[in-house]
């Protein structure tokens, strides 16, 4: 079951690239517990982390509700 936070996460990630830009946080570290999304290499220029949709994350985004836009 995902938290109201994770989902918003999710709902995040840009579906041309499946990568967005975060910063650390306790739900996105939940994420990559559940096997959701991963880490990527960023730029050093980034300061932060670069997530990426695992093939697990991409079939739970099949089923999340949309964002508001």
């Amino acid at each position: 079951m995902l938290t109201r936070d994770e989902i918003w996460i999710l709902q995040l990630f840009r579906p041309d690239t499946g990568r967005v830009d975060l910063r650390p946080s306790k739900s996105r570290e939940e994420l990559i517990r559940k096997g959701l999304i991963e880490r990527t290499p960023a730029p050093a220029w980034a300061g932060f982390n670069t997530y990426a949709l695992t093939e697990r994350g991409r079939a739970v985004m099949g089923v999340l509700p949309k964002s508001p836009d």
